[in-house]
């Protein structure tokens, strides 16, 4: 963004990144056997949506978009484990 003003949830690079690694994450785990369709494919997914769904279900609120960026690091942060998590689950599945 270099600078320019954030005027909605998509302009966040959080949430940028997170989409691409979501996107991924599903190109990815179509190719994993249909084994784990239930198990590490659905624990993969379920991580990798976290991130960018909780930055658009917190610019919701007009209270939370006026105070979103110096409140929600912290939330942030944990958000940014559930890619952890996703690294994890990936490493396993290798």
């Amino acid at each position: 963004m270099d600078g320019a003003q954030i005027r909605d949830f998509n302009d966040l690079i959080v949430w940028q990144k997170s989409m691409e690694l979501a996107q991924k994450v599903y190109v990815v785990t179509q190719t994993f056997p249909k084994l784990e369709v239930f198990g590490l494919v659905a624990q993969l997914r379920r991580s990798a949506v976290s991130a960018p769904k909780y930055c658009r279900r917190k610019w919701q609120t007009d209270y939370e978009r006026l105070c979103f960026v110096p409140v929600h690091r912290q939330r942030l942060a944990r958000g940014a484990q559930n890619s952890t998590d996703v690294g994890t689950q990936a490493w396993i599945s290798a």
